[in-house]
């Protein structure tokens, strides 16, 4: 067997595990971030969202590049970072009624 033929053969797992990492870790990765990356950018007005800390806001308006305003409650306004946002959710628990009972007691 020649040199280089047995370099190829040393080098040949190590090419196939980080084929493997690639498939099964890498590019799922840089799907959802596409993803997240898309849903940032299609961010609208009265969007209802969930933000990284757990809470639910309403998107109220949008500042340029990065920053936006969330509405948490009625008169409840906070300027954020758009990166702040981990996914708009349909069916948000936003009840101007509740959230407004929840102020008043």
């Amino acid at each position: 067997m020649s040199l280089l033929g047995a370099t190829l053969l040393q080098i040949l797992p190590l090419g196939l595990v980080f084929a493997i990492l690639y498939i099964a870790f890498i590019r799922p990765q840089r799907r959802r971030a596409d993803a997240h990356k898309r849903m940032l950018q299609d961010l609208r007005p009265g969007d209802q969202v969930l933000t990284e800390g757990g809470l639910y806001a309403r998107v109220d308006e949008l500042l340029g590049g990065k920053d936006l305003i969330l509405e948490f409650a009625p008169a409840v306004k906070l300027k954020a970072s758009r990166l702040a946002i981990s996914e708009v959710v349909e069916n948000a628990p936003i009840d101007e009624a509740t959230c407004a009972s929840k102020v008043e007691t």
